[in-house]
């Protein structure tokens, strides 16, 4: 019997490769459901908040398949930046065959796909600077996530439009700012929170 994780996956990619003209519907969900077995009512279930479980579970899934290619890829030799570089490469590599249902569940496609489209970018952020072995726990863990989700946020348009290789020299280019950036923010940030810790432990 299929847990509820396999039969959301069954059902999402269904209804990507079902994909047409309206793109992400309700009645599209629907029909991948029927497609692969299931009933409408399968659809009610697994995904209780509609299209936006469906479309955040989606992006689940491209994270889970991200990090199960990751598993196998020897990385000792690459630096932070370089697997940051290297998974959301990955990632895009995992969803290039759905391409058109990524560019019809874009914000300015779907907007009240905004709020869950940051929450999902967030999530994706989270999960690749983890698996590149961020251990921080102060301000900059969040920071670090933020500018990153930044930088996939600007970064998919290019991979919707562009090949690999100038998705690729585009992608570096903007980790060199994350970089920049967040060594910015630890320079100016990090004294400050010494100072006050100091006159908090006085």
């Amino acid at each position: 019997m299929e847990n509820v994780t396999d039969v959301q996956d069954r059902i999402v990619l269904a209804a990507c490769t079902l994909m047409g003209r309206d793109g992400w519907t309700r009645d599209l969900l629907r029909q991948a459901a029927i497609q692969e077995g299931f009933t409408e009512g399968h659809v009610h279930m697994v995904f209780p908040g509609g299209l936006p479980d469906a479309l955040n579970h989606f992006s689940a899934w491209a994270d889970r398949q991200m990090l199960l290619r990751l598993s196998s890829v020897d990385t000792q030799d690459l630096g932070i930046r370089g697997r940051i570089h290297l998974a959301v490469m990955t990632r895009w590599d995992v969803l290039t065959p759905y391409r058109n249902a990524i560019a019809a569940a874009t914000p300015s496609i779907i907007p009240w796909r905004i709020a869950a489209a940051r929450k999902s970018l967030w999530q994706t952020a989270d999960t690749i600077w983890t698996w590149a072995g961020d251990a921080s726990t102060d301000y900059n863990f969040y920071t670090k996530r933020t500018l990153l989700a930044g930088v996939l946020a600007v970064s998919t348009p290019v991979w919707l439009k562009q090949d690999r290789e100038a998705t690729a020299e585009f992608l570096s280019r903007r980790l060199d700012n994350v970089v920049n950036v967040g060594r910015t923010i630890s320079q100016t940030i990090g004294p400050i929170l010494q100072k006050c810790q100091k006159r908090t432990s006085v």
